[in-house]
C-alpha cells in the first residue's frame, strides 16, 4: 500500500514498531518510549527535527503548543496525540490514536513501562511495549500533527 498523506505514511510508521518493547527513553530500533514513539512517526514525513528529542510534556507544550487541542472523545481522528498529566498538570504521557468507531476509541502506545524499564529484560517481565489498546480514561488534551 502506497499512503496517500503524511498522517498514513506515519501511522504505517507507527504501527511498525508494534510489540516492540517499550525503553525509558527510548526512540529506536532497541526499543521506544511514549514520546519517542510519537516523534518516530513525524520525524519519518519530516514534521519533527531528526535531532531534537522532546519528551510528552514538550511535545504539546513546546512544539506543537499553537496548535488547536481536543478535550473530547467525539474530536478524535487518526493520527492525533493524546497526552496524559500528572497532578501537578504536567504532561506524563502521550499516545497516538489508531482507531476510532462510534462506540470506543484506540490508541497505539508505548506503554506499561516507566523510568525502571531500561532493558529489553524489564520490559518483558512488565510487558512494556507497543501496542493497541481501547484509550484510557483520563487524557487531558489531543492535537493533530498532521497538516489539513
Amino acid at each position: 500500500m502506497t499512503p496517500s498523506s503524511l498522517r498514513d505514511a506515519a501511522m504505517f510508521v507507527y504501527e511498525g514498531f508494534l510489540n516492540d518493547p517499550y525503553l525509558w527513553g527510548g526512540s529506536g530500533i532497541d526499543g521506544v518510549d511514549c514520546s519517542g514513539l510519537a516523534q518516530e512517526g513525524t520525524r519519518a514525513v519530516g514534521l519533527t527535527e531528526r535531532e531534537k528529542d522532546y519528551t510528552a510534556h514538550a511535545l504539546l507544550n513546546v512544539k506543537f503548543k499553537d496548535l488547536p487541542r481536543a478535550h473530547l472523545e467525539s474530536e478524535l481522528r487518526r493520527g492525533m496525540w493524546v497526552f496524559w498529566a500528572n497532578p501537578d498538570g504536567s504532561i506524563r504521557h502521550v499516545e497516538i490514536v489508531w482507531a476510532v468507531f462510534p462506540d470506543r476509541v484506540l490508541t497505539i502506545g508505548a506503554s506499561g513501562g516507566g523510568s525502571r524499564t531500561v532493558d529489553r529484560a524489564e520490559a518483558k517481565r512488565t510487558d512494556a511495549r507497543v501496542k493497541i489498546r481501547r484509550i484510557t480514561p483520563g487524557w487531558v488534551a489531543a492535537v493533530d500533527p498532521f497538516p489539513a
